[in-house]
């Protein structure tokens, strides 16, 4: 028998919907950390990158961070409010939204919010960060550091917007160019470019994402 040639939706998607089995095991870790801990604070992470936050958890090990389905942490803290008679755990529960989880800990807010505003950690910028100052590759040889660009990023450079060229195995810009300018939202291929350039050899050192690991608490 022919296959029917009608329209279907496929999903695209590899995230597997939770079981049962796990939405308790979830609702049950809340409940279980409300009693633990003196406070809740729901938090909010920008750029998230698993090495940061695997860093945020070794220095802030004494308290514990939990994240999954916003609707599922929601519920369970509508109904923590419930059974423990605490009202103001519902108001957290609304103020999971976007790319939020829950911080469980002992220590009181204000040291709280001074350690995750302090806290800081390099990494490359990505597409749309805002670039905080100008900068210039000038003409002739490239370099990275102290050691030259290696002649086959030629291609690839130039892909990505420089006017490069080959001069005996030197990978040489023909003019100075600007890679970005302060204020500037940095696409793809300059996001590339100063990793390429910058981050590698630490000439920049001011420009990192610095929201990419910084937890706002509220």
């Amino acid at each position: 028998m022919a296959r029917s040639k009608r329209s279907k939706i496929v999903n695209l998607t590899t995230c597997k919907p939770l079981t049962r089995k796990e939405k308790e095991v979830l609702i049950t870790k809340v409940l279980s950390l409300i009693e633990d801990f003196e406070y809740v604070y729901v938090i909010s992470i920008n750029n998230a990158r698993n090495e940061h936050l695997a860093k945020l958890r070794e220095e802030w090990n004494h308290s514990r961070f939990l994240f999954g389905k916003n609707r599922l942490i929601a519920h369970a803290l509508c109904l923590a409010s419930e059974q423990m008679g605490k009202p103001k755990l519902k108001d957290l529960a609304q103020l999971l939204r976007g790319t939020s989880g829950l911080l469980f800990s002992n220590k009181g807010f204000s040291e709280s919010k001074e350690f995750f505003d302090n806290f800081r950690l390099p990494g490359y910028a990505r597409t749309n960060n805002i670039a905080p100052e100008e900068v210039v590759l000038p003409e002739g040889p490239l370099f990275r550091g102290q050691e030259k660009i290696p002649h086959n990023m030629e291609p690839e450079l130039r892909k990505l917007g420089l006017q490069t060229y080959l001069d005996k195995g030197e990978v040489k810009l023909r003019c100075d160019q600007t890679i970005c300018r302060a204020g500037e939202r940095l696409s793809v291929s300059q996001a590339h470019l100063l990793k390429h350039f910058l981050l590698h050899a630490g000439l920049f050192p001011g420009y990192y994402n610095r929201l990419s690991s910084r937890p706002n608490l509220g």
